[in-house]
C-alpha cells in the first residue's frame, strides 16, 4: 500500500507559468526603462536623493519604455542590437521634450528662437 500524494494544495502548471510570464515581462520592462532613464537623470540629478525623487515621479514612463524595450527584444538580432539605442533615444525625447521643467533662467524666453530679434 502506497501512500496517496496530497493534491490538496496543487496549482495547475500553466497557469503559474501565465502569471510568472507576464510578471517577469513588466519586472523586465521597468528594469530595462530604468536603464534608460538612468543616463538621462544622472546627467541632470548629480545627487542621489535628487535623482531618486524623479525616477518615483516618472515610474509610468520608465515601465512604458521598458516594455517597448521588451517588445524590441523580440526581434531576432536586430531587436539585442536595436533595442537599447532606440529606447535611450526616446527616453531623451520624452525627457527633454515633456517631463523635464525649463531652468529657471530660460522661463520667460520663447522656445523657439525665430531669429527676428536679430539685425
Amino acid at each position: 500500500h502506497q501512500p496517496q500524494p496530497n493534491t490538496h494544495y496543487r496549482i495547475p502548471t500553466s497557469t503559474t507559468t501565465a502569471v510568472q510570464s507576464r510578471a517577469n515581462k513588466l519586472a523586465d520592462g521597468y528594469f530595462y526603462g530604468y536603464g534608460a532613464f538612468s543616463v538621462i537623470l544622472e546627467r541632470d540629478f548629480p545627487n542621489n536623493r535628487v535623482r531618486s525623487q524623479e525616477f518615483s515621479r516618472y515610474r509610468a514612463e520608465i515601465l512604458g519604455l521598458g516594455l517597448l524595450f521588451v517588445l524590441l527584444l523580440a526581434i531576432p538580432i536586430f531587436g539585442a542590437l536595436l533595442a537599447p539605442i532606440a529606447c535611450v533615444a526616446g527616453a531623451c525625447q520624452l525627457y527633454y521634450t515633456r517631463l523635464a521643467p525649463l531652468p529657471p533662467s530660460r522661463v520667460d524666453q520663447p522656445l523657439i528662437d525665430s531669429g527676428a530679434d536679430r539685425v
